[in-house]
């Protein structure tokens, strides 16, 4: 829990680290982070807006979405929030965090941060060709030897084309 108290009163900034120990979440069954994630940022007041600005550095592990090809990179995320001690209404929450007795639980909010941005899909490279459908070869090593036939025999006709370059 940060206090804010001064930052709110203009005394300067204050800066923040901790880890984050994520390796409980489950993604799609997968366990991506394996080591803790470390956070660092200062909350700053610059002519009473008060931002939070943090960086989230950790290496996420998960196997390829397409090819199952395992894969780990680091990451280090930015992420910037405005906080506030109250709203004028509750319409009007525009992304900002509030912080209504001048304390703040950056952990939490930096762990949702992390979460939100777990891709969706995850790849080994943005061209990816994933796996054969019919044989299970990795077709980002070569093509694959088995003959494969179309899916739909109504583009059979459009398959021998092919064949004729």
């Amino acid at each position: 829990m940060l206090n804010l108290t001064g930052v709110f009163a203009g005394e300067g900034s204050l800066p923040f680290a901790f880890s984050l120990d994520l390796s409980d979440l489950d993604f799609y069954g997968q366990r991506p982070f394996a080591q803790p994630v470390q956070v660092t940022g200062t909350v700053e007041n610059h002519a009473g807006i008060v931002t939070l600005q943090a960086t989230a550095s950790f290496v996420y592990a998960a196997p390829c979405d397409r090819c199952g090809t395992p894969v780990e990179r680091r990451y280090d995320l930015p992420f910037t929030h405005t906080v506030v001690t109250e709203l004028q209404s509750p319409e009007e929450d525009d992304g900002y965090v509030l912080a209504p007795d001048q304390q703040l639980d950056a952990e939490t909010l930096l762990r949702d941060d992390v979460v939100l941005w777990v891709p969706l899909k995850f790849l080994c490279r943005p061209d990816c060709k994933g796996l054969c459908d019919q044989c299970g070869h990795n077709l980002n090593d070569g093509p694959c030897a088995c003959r494969r036939e179309p899916a739909d025999p109504r583009l059979a006709a459009l398959q021998s084309l092919l064949k004729q370059d």
